[in-house]
């Protein structure tokens, strides 16, 4: 058998892999949101982040934030709420990071969570790995009705 024979299999095998690879992250780039059901809530979001400089790299590598606003289950389990536009919620280069946004929420009695983390990236031998510079939290208990309107506003860090 020639040696073209004998990588041949190994290379297709290898390729088909590799588009495997690429076709689930594809997939799994898209945000799973909360039904918010027929009627929902709409929550209105306005936030302003900073990590401090203190923690952040002399390099000048640009901070990259990732958020978003959620509904806690009873048993503890965060589910994402989603917006009423398209919008990306992570690797977002700012600092400080403004968003305004409109989530819908479903009515009822919730506990909603507010998450957002602040990240670099740096050189760590062969790898470029996140180091967190900034995390912020903060949690309502809420009473939503339907078609209502509810309003956050906060500000983390020193603008």
């Amino acid at each position: 058998m020639s040696r073209l024979a004998k990588v041949a299999p190994r290379s297709l095998l290898f390729c088909g892999l590799g588009l495997f690879i690429v076709a689930l992250a594809a997939v799994g780039c898209g945000y799973t949101y909360l039904d918010p059901g027929p009627n929902p809530a709409r929550v209105v979001v306005s936030i302003k982040a900073q990590a401090p400089a203190a923690s952040l790299p002399s390099s000048g590598k640009p901070v990259l934030w990732d958020w978003g606003l959620y509904l806690v289950t009873p048993d503890g389990v965060w589910k994402r709420l989603g917006p009423t536009q398209a919008v990306k919620f992570s690797a977002l280069a700012a600092n400080p990071l403004e968003q305004h946004l409109i989530f819908l929420a479903p009515p009822g009695k919730h506990e909603l969570t507010l998450s957002l983390e602040g990240y670099v990236m740096v050189e760590a031998g062969d790898q470029t790995v996140a180091r967190p510079v900034a995390s912020y939290s903060k949690t309502w208990q809420v009473d939503l009705t339907a078609g209502q309107e509810w309003k956050i506003v906060e500000s983390f860090g020193r603008p």
